[in-house]
C-alpha cells in the first residue's frame, strides 16, 4: 500500500442489517493520471464498535488492468489509528455488542430525546423495587383462566411486587394486601384469602400459619415450573402455553423447565425406592421370613 494514498472513507448502513455499518475506503495512485483508483476496500462494523465482522480488499494489479484486480478477505479485525487490522477473536466481537438496556436507550435518545428524567423511573437511580419473572404477565393469564370468578393472577402480582427482592415474605396485615389485590369492603380479606388458596392449589404460592392467620408466611414458588405443573394437569390452553414457552425461550428460562423435571424425577425415584424397601418390623416376623429347609 505504500503506492497509494488513503482519500476516502465512506460510512453507509451495511445492506440487510440495519445494526452494522459499512466502510468502504478508495485508494487512488500518487502519480495516476486523473487520480487512476488503485483499489478499494470494504469493512463492515457492528454499530458503536471498532470490530470487523467481514473485510474485503481488492487490489490493482501494478499495471492498473481492471480485469487484473486480486482480492483478500479477511475475518474479525480491529481498526487502529494507523487504518490497519489486528487480528481478534469473534468472542471479543462479541462482547462489544449493545445489551438490551443500552439498545433501548439509543432508541430512546431518538424517540424520546430530552425526556424529562423527573417524569422517568430507573431501577437504579429510584427506590422501592423488586425483581419480577418476565413470564409472570403469562403466568397470571394461566391462572385466571384456572380460577375464573375468582381470578388470582393480579393477586400474584401484588406479591411479588411486595416482595422483599426474596422469594420467603410475611404478611403482617392482611387487610393491607387484599386492598392492594383490589378487594374493599367488610369481606375484602375473606375475598383475598379466597385467592391465596387458589393461587397455593395451583402452586404459585406455599404458606404457613401465623399471628395473622393462615397466610402469615408466604414463599413465592418459580411461576415456570408452576405454569409447567399446570401443563402437566391439563390446566393450561395451547395458546396460552405456546405464548409462555416462546417468551421463556426469549429471556433464556428454558433451564427452569429441565430444573422442573429433573426434581421430580428425583421424587419419583426416591419415592420408588422407598416403597421396594421392607416396612419396620417386617425383617424380625418370624412369619414373614422364609422358612430354612
Amino acid at each position: 500500500m505504500s503506492t497509494v494514498e488513503y482519500i476516502e472513507n465512506m460510512i453507509t448502513g451495511a445492506p440487510l442489517n440495519s445494526h452494522n455499518t459499512l466502510i468502504t475506503r478508495r485508494y487512488f495512485s500518487k502519480n495516476a493520471r486523473n487520480g487512476a483508483i488503485h483499489g478499494f476496500e470494504y469493512a463492515v462494523y457492528p454499530v458503536f464498535s471498532d470490530h470487523v465482522i467481514f473485510n474485503s480488499r481488492h487490489y490493482m494489479q501494478p499495471d492498473h488492468a481492471p480485469n487484473r484486480m486480486s482480492r483478500t478477505v479477511g475475518g474479525y479485525g480491529r481498526l487502529e489509528a494507523s487504518k490497519e487490522h489486528t487480528m481478534a477473536n469473534a468472542k471479543q466481537a462479541a462482547a462489544k455488542k449493545l445489551n438490551m438496556a443500552e439498545r433501548a436507550q439509543q432508541q430512546m435518545d431518538v424517540h424520546f430525546p430530552n425526556y424529562p428524567p423527573a417524569l422517568i423511573w430507573r431501577r437504579k437511580t429510584n427506590d422501592g423495587f423488586t425483581t419480577v419473572p418476565r413470564t409472570l404477565p403469562i403466568a397470571m393469564q394461566a391462572i385466571d383462566m384456572q380460577s375464573k370468578g375468582t381470578p388470582a393472577g393480579h393477586t400474584l402480582f401484588c406479591l411479588w411486587a411486595r416482595a422483599p427482592d426474596h422469594p420467603f415474605m410475611t404478611v403482617e396485615n392482611p387487610a393491607t394486601f387484599a386492598a392492594e389485590a383490589g378487594f374493599f369492603g367488610e369481606r375484602a380479606v375473606d375475598t383475598w384469602r379466597k385467592r391465596m388458596k387458589r393461587l397455593r392449589e395451583l402452586n404459585f404460592i406455599a404458606t404457613k400459619p401465623g399471628a395473622s392467620g393462615e397466610f402469615h408466611y408466604v414463599l413465592l414458588t418459580n411461576p415456570n415450573a408452576a405454569v409447567e405443573w399446570m401443563r402437566t394437569q391439563g390446566q393450561v390452553q395451547d395458546v396460552i402455553y405456546s405464548r409462555f414457552l416462546d417468551r421463556l425461550n426469549d429471556v433464556g428460562g428454558g433451564n427452569d423447565i429441565k430444573a422442573y423435571y429433573a426434581y421430580w424425577h428425583q421424587v419419583h425415584a426416591a419415592n420408588a425406592a422407598n416403597a421396594a424397601q421392607p416396612k419396620e418390623g417386617e425383617g424380625n416376623d418370624p412369619a414373614a421370613q422364609t422358612p430354612v429347609v
